[in-house]
Formats: C-alpha cells, structure tokens, sequence
C-alpha cells in the first residue's frame, strides 16, 4: 500500500516544492480513515457550511429531480455517499418503485454504512460495492433506467477528470445525474470556507494518509489554504521519514493531501455544458450551494 501511494506522490511543475498527493480514493483506503471522515461531519462548522443545505435544496427540489422516472424500476448509484442523508428524499419520492440502491465507494465501510442507512429507509435491494468511480460504467445494466448521485465529492476532483466518468455512465436520455457543489462569488468571504477545513477533525483525516506512508505528526504541520480556485488541504513538512527521502521531497516542502474546488456558478455550467446537453440547476438564496440534474 505504502508502496502504491508513493508512486502517485508528484511534484508540481508550476509550484516549486509544492507536492500532490491528493487522488481522493487515498482518502479512504482504511476503516480509521473512514471514521475520521464521519467526525469531520459531525462537526457543526464543517457539515452546515453546505451538507446540510444541500438536503434541504434537494428535499425542496424533489419533484423536478425525480420526474424523468416513470417507468416502475430504477437503479440508483450512490457514488461515495458517506452517509446518505442527501439521498434519503429521492428514496422516499420514488418509495412507490421497484429501487435497486447500489452504495459505491472504494472503502468497504463507507459502502456498509450507506446501503444499511438505506435499507432502513424501507429499500430491500440494497448493496454495498467497493469499487472505483472510474469502474462503475462497465457494472451497469444499460437497460433499467439510473440515477447516478454524486454530491459535494465532486469538487475534490480536477472536472475534467471526473465529468467524462459520470457521462459513460449514462446511457440513455432519460438517465440522470445529480451533482452539487459549493460555488462562489464576488462576495465570498474566503476565510469563512477555509475555517471548516481548520479543524483538528479535518487535520486528523488528512494527516492519516501521511501516517501510512510514515510520518508522524511531530514530522508536519497542516496548512490548508485557499489557492488555484480550490481549498487545499496540506502539510508542511519539517522531517522527511527515511523511504521518502529518495523521492525528492525535503524539509520545507509541502504536500497537498485533498483539494475542494470552488468554482463560481457560471464556470461551473459552463464545464458542464462541454460534456452533458442537458443541466437543470436549483439554487438556493444566499446559501451558495446549488444542486445540478445533468443529462446526455
């Protein structure tokens, strides 16, 4: 594992000592890891700065997201849910409807939480699906008509690196994703952003992918800033454990353990419009959260 996640450890060209390691996946490869995730959300700060909002923009919004399915089944592909209190008003909207809920994630807990919160919530076809975002198109039965649900994980990856994966998952028309983000403006107050990512939660989830490659946390000290239109969460390095030192990285340099991109409303559907032809986009005032039903 240590092994595999120093090979995807890349300096930046632009950055001098600048250093990314920030593929989400790496995020979530142990249970601890899946845990100190959970904490984060259980932190007022972070959680109602837009998970919150983004159920209560799709619970207003039910109607509209749901209309395009009415045939009697649907498969509904949860990617990355964590826990799924988003999804639980599309579950209770289309309760009438034979629902297979696949709960997709590349750590196995994460997965179990999502699909059991769901079965719960009256769903008997539930599964958990450890897998990759990148492998979930070719799993897809192409005839039953899908909701692929994506939400606020989406702004941790490069769009262009993300949006072609949801696209191939959608194979027909009527298919639909639904995707969130936290968007900006001319009124943003950046520092506000930031202090959800400031918080011993938020350091203790992204210093546990150092830990497994052999840091300790007298080695580092987390830095997150804002810079590149996304948050960025890092980690000064102060010393350098012995397998790294071959890699390039010195006392000094920074590595970026996750990112979280905030685009402004209109970038943000522009890069949409580049791959789906369709985007139906609910807002909520004053809230900088907006929720997007994209189609093919």
């Amino acid at each position: 594992m240590k092994k595999q996640i120093i090979k995807e450890l890349q300096q930046e060209k632009k950055r001098k000592g600048y250093w990314n390691l920030y593929n989400p996946k790496n995020l979530y490869i142990t249970d601890a890891q899946g845990q100190a995730y959970l904490d984060i959300m259980d932190n007022e700060t972070y959680s109602s700065s837009f998970h919150d909002k983004t159920h209560i923009l799709i619970e207003e919004n039910i109607s509209a997201i749901t209309k395009n399915f009415s045939k009697k089944n649907i498969h509904i592909v949860d990617l990355g849910p964590g826990y799924p209190s988003k999804t639980f008003p599309i579950i209770d909207a289309l309760k009438e409807k034979e629902i297979e809920y696949w709960a997709v994630d590349v750590n196995n807990y994460f997965a179990n939480i999502s699909s059991d919160a769901i079965k719960k919530r009256g769903v008997k076809n539930c599964h958990p699906k450890q897998m990759l975002f990148e492998d979930t198109a070719k799993t897809l039965n192409k005839e039953i008509p899908k909701l692929l649900i994506l939400g606020l994980t989406i702004m941790n990856f490069e769009p262009n690196y993300i949006l072609p994966i949801l696209k191939e998952c959608l194979t027909s028309k009527n298919d639909v994703s639904l995707t969130s983000i936290q968007f900006i403006d001319e009124k943003t107050n950046i520092e506000e952003i930031l202090q959800g990512y400031k918080s011993k939660e938020a350091e203790k989830f992204n210093f546990l992918l150092l830990e497994l490659l052999g840091f300790t946390k007298e080695d580092v000290k987390y830095t997150p800033q804002f810079a590149n239109n996304r948050v960025e969460m890092c980690f000064e390095i102060k010393n350098v454990p012995q397998p790294l030192k071959e890699t390039g990285i010195k006392v000094g340099d920074t590595i970026i353990t996750a990112i979280s991109y905030r685009h402004t409303l209109e970038s943000f559907k522009k890069i949409l419009s580049t791959y789906f032809t369709h985007n139906e986009i609910f807002v909520k005032d004053n809230t900088l959260i907006a929720v997007f039903k994209i189609q093919i």
